[in-house]
């Protein structure tokens, strides 16, 4: 399989005293395969052999953290951070692993890139946590909010978390953003209250 097949060509790699760092055609390299297969025990490999870790594919710029972390592969995206994955590098979207994590509600992922950055910048929480609300994962909104991220935080437009829990109807978000704090009566840029954007709710 392809397991076997990638651990075969590592172990001739490793005979002949390096690795390879082929790309294919997308600019993925064996490690970014391993890591979005979750094949735990080739990353290891990999990563032992100093296979780049933050390498970046060549038009979307996944790293192989990326691709762990929308994959829900824990044990792969403990050992790539163990190895100096950067939680803050950005694909195209400009999406790094941390607001991956909160936009596909990988918790564990969440909890682990959060143990490995104690001291995450407000912006990229800020970011994170607004992602987690519009999706309703609120238990990685909690996570966040624990790990020091504001309940008062606003988006670029000025919306705050709260208004944006109304507008899209996340009752659990909603409540944990009060319990932590937010102010009920927070008013949007425009001055309206997460009572006016519970009336615009949204309806996917």
């Amino acid at each position: 399989n392809g397991k076997d097949i990638l651990r075969y060509r590592m172990v001739d790699d490793a005979q002949e005293g390096e690795i390879h760092y082929t790309r294919d055609e997308n600019g993925w390299t064996a490690l970014h395969y391993a890591a979005g297969a979750g094949h735990a025990e080739c990353v290891y490999h990999l990563l032992k052999a100093e296979a780049p870790v933050n390498a970046a594919t060549e038009e979307e710029y996944f790293t192989p953290l990326h691709l762990a972390v929308q994959g829900n592969h824990t044990h792969c995206v403990q050992q790539l951070l163990r190895n100096g994955a950067d939680v803050h590098c950005t694909n195209i979207s400009g999406q790094t692993p941390l607001s991956a994590a909160a936009e596909e509600g990988r918790v564990e992922c969440l909890r682990l890139i959060l143990h490995s950055s104690p001291d995450l910048p407000e912006p990229a929480l800020n970011k994170a946590m607004q992602i987690a609300v519009e999706e309703g994962h609120a238990e990685c909104l909690q996570m966040l909010l624990r790990h020091g991220g504001s309940p008062s935080a606003r988006n670029e437009d000025g919306l705050p978390l709260l208004c944006q829990a109304a507008f899209y109807g996340q009752i659990d978000c909603l409540e944990l953003l009060l319990e932590h704090g937010a102010p009920m009566n927070e008013t949007d840029a425009q001055g309206h209250t997460p009572l006016y954007h519970a009336t615009q709710h949204y309806f996917p």
